[in-house]
């Protein structure tokens, strides 16, 4: 299959408006602006870390299923990247004295936490797949687009850096290039990754309210 042709690539392009969305909400337009309103940001960051740990327990869920080693080391090397983002999180936590191991998921964490878990365990490869690489991709087509008219003066410059950077892109191809591997069924799959990009936008609209 060309490159041009992939799995990840026809996904993307046919539910991109859903990240336009996203990257439209007033919730980032902040982030970008850098005039969001710390306490919201502090609210995204305690619920983005309680998803990144269910995240990290997703891809090591991939890592137990997988039936080839280059999978399984994908996989591997996917949930350290999500432990290096956790690093951000838990600068920003002492920075503004968030107790973490507090933090209980907002409806709509606890709805895309559930989805999460749910298609990693039950289905295939493509299914855990088709779920999590959203997120992924999301995060870098936001943190490229916002580093466009990035401000270096901008109080969340080290969001913007951290999804914006080369080594955040490594991991989102490595991640789609598992999902062109595992794809088994386009169909199901379309929806899948549909619903992870509709409750993307969830998560960012329940911090902003």
């Amino acid at each position: 299959m060309d490159t041009e042709d992939s799995v990840s690539d026809l996904m993307w392009n046919e539910f991109k408006p859903i990240a336009e969305k996203c990257l439209n909400h007033p919730f980032l337009q902040g982030i970008s602006k850098g005039d969001l309103d710390i306490n919201k940001y502090i609210n995204f960051i305690g619920q983005d870390a309680f998803f990144l740990d269910v995240f990290a327990r997703v891809y090591a869920i991939g890592v137990f299923r997988s039936t080839d080693i280059y999978t399984r080391d994908l996989f591997h090397d996917l949930q350290c990247g999500v432990f290096e983002e956790l690093k951000l999180h838990q600068e920003v936590s002492k920075r503004y004295k968030i107790n973490l191991k507090l933090i209980k998921p907002f409806k709509a964490t606890t709805a895309y936490t559930e989805f999460l878990l749910s298609n990693s365990m039950i289905g295939s490869l493509g299914d855990l797949l088709s779920a999590i690489t959203p997120c992924m991709k999301l995060y870098l087509f936001l943190g490229r687009e916002i580093s466009k008219s990035q401000n270096q003066e901008n109080q969340y410059s080290d969001w913007i850096e951290a999804y914006s950077s080369n080594e955040y892109m490594d991991l989102v191809n490595s991640v789609e290039g598992l999902l062109n591997i595992h794809s088994v069924n386009l169909l199901n799959e379309k929806h899948k990754y549909k619903r992870a990009m509709n409750l993307e936008y969830d998560f960012f609209d329940q911090v902003w309210d």
